[in-house]
């Protein structure tokens, strides 16, 4: 019968199981050895994980650390006049604004632009064949007046087609022969909503310009 085992001439030594024995110690110094590694590598994510939360903490602090972020600054208006409610202003602060009491006094008000025409005798009075550009503010368009609109009436309903921030009526001042004038108003306030017009014929121009 087979012997598993190499036995040491004279010594009734089991060889193999000695072998055995080495290896597994050995191999146990292996395991170890990684189980060291492990411990090591998971130390160091921890580390790595505390280094991102204390400059996440960093940036927030640094957020907070502004006087801003503590001292708001409140604007208050107040009309004292007891005809007029209307807020005819507005107020913005900073960190910066310095407290007290200011007093601000508005003369006059932006008005709509009001254009004024010489006067015809009535709303069907004929005009010259040209052209009438029209500008409200930054936007303008330009009116052709021809055989199918060239009278007052016609002009009128043209300026309101637009598509302006202009409208176009009739105004009777009672003249006895040349009452109709045409009134060219802005819907728009201020500067940025000025109206104005230009004609290449003299039919209609020049105009009167009242506010």
């Amino acid at each position: 019968m087979a012997q598993n085992a190499v036995f040491g001439i004279n010594s009734n030594l089991d060889t193999q199981d000695i072998i055995n024995k080495m290896v597994s110690l050995e191999a146990r110094s292996m395991d170890l050895v990684e189980a060291k590694k492990q411990i090591e590598q998971q130390k160091l994510a921890s580390f790595q994980a505390l280094k991102n939360r204390l400059q996440t903490f960093k940036s927030v602090v640094t957020t907070l650390n502004t006087e801003s972020r503590f001292i708001v600054n409140k604007s208050v208006f107040s009309n004292n006049s007891s005809s007029d409610n209307n807020k005819v202003v507005d107020i913005t602060t900073t960190s910066s604004a310095t407290s007290g009491t200011y007093s601000l006094v508005v003369d006059n008000l932006a008005t709509e632009t009001k254009i004024i025409s010489n006067g015809f005798a009535s709303t069907t009075s004929e005009l010259e064949n040209g052209r009438v550009k029209v500008t409200s503010g930054s936007a303008s368009s330009t009116i052709t007046i021809n055989s199918t609109n060239n009278s007052l009436d016609g002009l009128r309903l043209a300026i309101n087609n637009l598509g302006l921030d202009v409208k176009a009526s009739f105004l009777n001042d009672g003249d006895d022969t040349v009452p109709v004038r045409l009134l060219i108003s802005g819907n728009l306030t201020g500067a940025t909503g000025a109206v104005t017009m230009s004609y290449s014929k003299d039919s209609i121009y020049p105009v009167d310009e009242i506010s």
